[in-house]
């Protein structure tokens, strides 16, 4: 959180106070008032895959831990095993930060507001705070976040002939969108200006507020088919093939409002955004207008393909009763969305050059230049704006082992990236140029009925909050509960942080936390069946993905 308070709150509260520049013109801040926060973030993460296997693994490719007909988004070859039509779904129950007793003061903090506070009274050579200057730091007065309720895939496949089966299907990976609101952000400066003996003093009274809107959405619709190319007593070779239509969509909403006025000598005030100003000559373009607006919807579709083989052994009177190998070529476009019709509209006071965020055209504020018979003119500013969006999602080959020892299952998966992670808007960019990655996992199978040594279990099944399983296994003649599963999967990347655009200070933690292996995916997850063909799943604790989410595969 503190991140987050830093890049809007330190950049966007100090956007006009950036106005009064650097060296003898620095102005001294006689009052500061921090104005009220809210924060709203609402996410519908789904990264760790689709399907029964995937899901509940930390996003590991298995064969073993298999999706079902949810292959057709991880490994395709898995249809070739599908015998029957089969259905399956993701989804969760809508959770928020209230559920766990979070409240406002808990997401933010007044330690954290307050440091903030310090961090943006205390910018040295942009303005000089004096002990005597009034201070009040910023307030929260709502922060709330919450994971989204929503069908996060969807899939139908079935066997079309002997050895061949095609599906369809539907994936949500991402759905992520934050509104981030700070109102009655309040400061006076004061400077100089010398013209001959005469000496004006010039104070700028400033009331700002913010807003930023920000929705990400990311889906799929998959098409693919699996085969068996040739089966007998010992050993098995499947192949499948997938071709995925990607939709992105990411919208941008941001707006800084600024009132207030230029008063010279304590005398004479002259208002920005005062359309009825009679000093100015509107006609001839002058103005004064004092704001900043930018808006995007932008949207892209491409294409992709994936191609999978998987081969497997069984053996009798080994101590391994089974090795599966995999390997998984996944294309994944690059997302170029644009919007023609986006919109960035702001203006700046005439007395100031540069753009803001620009280190090689910093905003500075002339003192010189100010015309003291119209101080509030103004003139249009060129701040950040971008028509494209540019999200990089990693191509990738992975080659997937794993190994089956009576009802212990140990997956790896070693993959092998070919481009990057990222973001671009304008000239920032935040990513990941990865080299490669390491998932590793393992699934254990347990009895399907309570047996004298099932107390040994209970501490497992506790952690995985597995009241359901328990509950069902104890009406197994009835629910014909069997086949029960639990596992835990570890997903690693390593490669190079991409920070471009930013400051030196900022672009270095960026860098420094980037740089290092990093975390694509973990889960502590559990599956069983009831019904003879209704399978669940259930991702109980996960990153990115959080908590509790659920599958179900249903075979007709």
């Amino acid at each position: 959180m503190k991140v987050f308070t830093r890049l809007y709150l330190v950049l966007f509260i100090l956007l006009p106070v950036m106005m009064f520049g650097q060296d003898d013109d620095t102005p001294v801040m006689q009052y500061f008032v921090g104005g009220k926060m809210k924060l709203g973030l609402n996410m519908g993460l789904n990264l760790g895959g689709a399907g029964i296997g995937t899901s509940t693994y930390g996003g590991i490719i298995s064969p073993t831990v298999s999706n079902g007909v949810a292959g057709i988004f991880s490994n395709p070859a898995e249809l070739a095993n599908l015998k029957s039509t089969q259905i399956h779904f993701n989804t969760r129950l809508p959770i928020s930060s209230g559920l766990f007793g979070l409240g406002t003061n808990d997401i933010l903090s007044e330690s954290t507001l307050k440091e903030t506070t310090d961090e943006i009274i205390n910018q040295e050579g942009t303005f000089i705070f004096n002990d005597g200057s009034y201070r009040e730091d910023i307030k929260a007065s709502e922060a709330e976040f919450g994971l989204t309720g929503a069908l996060s895939s969807f899939t139908i496949g079935m066997n079309v002939m002997d050895g061949l089966s095609i599906a369809i299907g539907y994936y949500n990976p991402l759905s992520y969108s934050t509104k981030f609101l700070i109102s009655g952000i309040g400061m006076i400066l004061r400077t100089s200006r010398t013209v001959g003996n005469n000496v004006t003093n010039i104070d700028m009274d400033l009331t700002s507020s913010f807003i930023s809107e920000m929705e990400l959405d990311y889906n799929q619709i998959t098409f693919g088919a699996g085969y068996e190319v040739y089966k007998n007593e010992s050993s098995q070779l499947t192949a499948g093939v997938s071709v995925t239509r990607y939709q992105m969509r990411n919208r941008l909403n941001i707006g800084y409002y600024t009132q207030g006025s230029m008063i010279l000598s304590n005398v004479n005030e002259y208002y920005f955004n005062n359309p009825n100003d009679q000093n100015l000559n509107f006609d001839d373009g002058e103005t004064n207008k004092l704001y900043w607006n930018a808006f995007g919807n932008y949207k892209d579709n491409k294409y992709g393909v994936k191609l999978a083989a998987t081969y497997a052994m069984n053996f009798e009177n080994l101590f391994i009763s089974s090795a599966k190998f995999t390997l998984v070529y996944d294309q994944i476009p690059e997302m170029t969305m644009t919007d023609p019709n986006a919109i960035s509209e702001s203006y700046q006071p005439k007395f100031i050059t540069g753009r803001f965020g620009d280190d090689a055209n910093p905003v500075d504020f002339v003192v010189d230049s100010i015309d003291l018979a119209k101080p509030n003119l103004t003139v249009p500013a060129f701040n950040v704006h971008s028509d494209n969006v540019i999200v990089s999602v990693p191509s990738s080959v992975t080659f997937g082992t794993d190994l089956t020892f009576s009802s212990f299952t140990l997956s790896t998966n070693i993959v092998s990236y070919l481009s990057e992670v990222s973001y671009k808007y304008d000239k920032y960019k935040l990513g990941i140029d990865p080299s490669f990655g390491f998932k590793f996992g393992w699934d254990i199978k347990t009895a399907d009925k309570f047996e004298n040594s099932s107390i040994l279990l209970w501490p497992l099944r506790l952690m995985y909050l597995d009241f359901d399983g328990i509950i069902l296994q104890a009406f197994g003649e009835s629910t014909g509960y069997r086949n029960p599963h639990y596992r835990m999967g570890v997903g690693l990347m390593f490669g190079d942080a991409i920070a471009e655009g930013m400051g030196d200070d900022m672009k270095k933690d960026l860098q420094d936390g980037l740089s290092s292996g990093m975390i694509t995916g973990f889960s502590l997850g559990r599956q069983y069946t009831i019904l003879d063909n209704v399978h669940i799943g259930v991702m109980v604790y996960g990153f990115p993905d959080f908590f509790m989410r659920y599958s179900v595969a249903v075979g007709i």
